[in-house]
């Protein structure tokens, strides 16, 4: 099972501020000036459009995203270990509108205007019994739990 997840940033958020807190997060860079690697898991940095119209009835209009891709010979748990901790540390270093996506179309998460959010997608959710080897990568500010759309 390969991980393909997005990071949705609303206008105002530069790739290269990006690049730099990808860096923090222990990616590493490649030949590529968007392309970034980490044990597992690739990380692209691009533009985002919302050609099918998903986000704007959410009230997000996506400017810059990234494309995070899972190596498929990679340990799954390691892999999502590593993007739960890459994007809970983005969510709070980059201000301004923010949505995770999974395949491009299903919301995973959205902070709109400062408030966070959650939808109760139960595989994004980091519970012990969704994944035990990952639960014991993950400390305790990492689990969350389905909250309702607001």
């Amino acid at each position: 099972m390969a991980i393909e997840y997005q990071l949705k940033f609303a206008p105002g958020v530069k790739p290269s501020v990006l690049a730099g807190w990808l860096r923090t997060a222990g990616f590493a860079d490649t030949g590529s000036p968007a392309t970034f690697t980490a044990p597992g898991l690739t990380a692209t940095i691009g533009g985002a459009r919302d050609i099918a119209g998903r986000w704007a009835p959410l009230g997000f209009e996506p400017h810059v995203e990234i494309l995070f891709v899972q190596d498929k010979f990679a340990p799954y748990a390691d892999a999502v270990a590593r993007l739960v901790k890459t994007v809970a540390l983005l969510l709070r270093e980059v201000p301004g509108d923010v949505a995770l996506a999974r395949d491009d179309e299903t919301v995973l998460a959205l902070r709109s205007r400062g408030d966070l959010v959650l939808t109760n997608r139960d595989d994004w959710w980091i519970r012990p019994t969704f994944a035990p080897s990952l639960a014991e990568r993950l400390d305790e500010s990492y689990r969350l739990e389905p909250l309702p759309i607001i």
